[in-house]
């Protein structure tokens, strides 16, 4: 069977106190904390795809600029498609703290499986050992993210 690919887009909403704000999700492996965002749908474009899922997931309202700062590849096996290779393109987004809501999610089962959002420190994401975060690296990343933002976007995980 072919792989089929998947494009999709996630934001890196920074507070002022850069603070990081994640969503804990129930996936197919469990529960994960990751960066709001999703599916790029056909003839949209990274930017279009990410207003529209930030408004879906946090009823969130972008109006900054954006940087691209990550990507990230992985595999997985979708109920519908198969064989999924995702491939992710990580914006930074600065923007004041605000309380998400989750009410705009159009599909029940994403809405269901969308369990908390949380603005997170360095320090928080750091000291969470028996928490999984999506990319596996997230500390890492996000501390070099605060030290610098790259000119390029950068590759945090690969995983086949």
């Amino acid at each position: 069977m072919d792989l089929h690919e998947r494009y999709a887009v996630r934001g890196l909403l920074l507070s002022p106190t850069n603070e990081l704000l994640l969503i804990k999700t129930q996936t197919r492996t469990g529960i994960m904390w990751l960066a709001p965002g999703g599916g790029i749908e056909a003839q949209e474009e990274p930017r279009e795809a990410l207003i529209r899922e930030l408004y879906e997931e946090l009823g969130y309202t972008l109006d900054a600029a954006i940087v691209e700062v990550w990507r990230r590849q992985f595999t997985y096996t979708s109920t519908i498609t198969g064989p999924t290779r995702q491939n992710e393109r990580y914006f930074l987004i600065h923007t004041k703290r605000f309380s998400p809501t989750f009410e705009n999610v159009p599909e029940a089962r994403e809405q269901q499986a969308m369990l908390q959002a949380h603005w997170w420190t360095l320090k928080q994401i750091s000291e969470a050992s028996d928490l999984r975060f999506a990319p596996q690296n997230l500390a890492e990343v996000f501390g070099d993210l605060l030290k610098q933002v790259p000119t390029t976007p950068i590759t945090v995980e690969i995983s086949m």
